[in-house]
């Protein structure tokens, strides 16, 4: 990336449903300078978009929140599992 952070992107795991999404996808930024790492997961829809994203609990307080995406890519709300 330009900013000098790498990016590694897991095999995308399908969807246990057929329907307007893919599947979904760990994804890791490193920041060699600093040794920070960041963790999330995006849901993909079949058009390659991302849709969902959900970071690492450590970062939204131990809370899976979920951010929604439209089809546009604009943020149209989130969620968190009651469990």
């Amino acid at each position: 990336m330009q900013n000098g952070k790498i990016r590694f992107y897991e095999e995308l795991k399908p969807a246990r449903t057929q329907g307007e999404m893919a599947g979904a996808r760990h994804v890791r930024e490193w920041d060699p300078y600093t040794g920070y790492k960041q963790d999330w997961y995006e849901t993909l829809d079949n058009n390659g978009n991302i849709r969902q994203v959900r970071p690492d609990p450590k970062i939204t307080g131990g809370k899976k929140v979920h951010y929604m995406f439209d089809t546009d890519g604009n943020y149209t709300g989130n969620w968190v599992p009651n469990k």
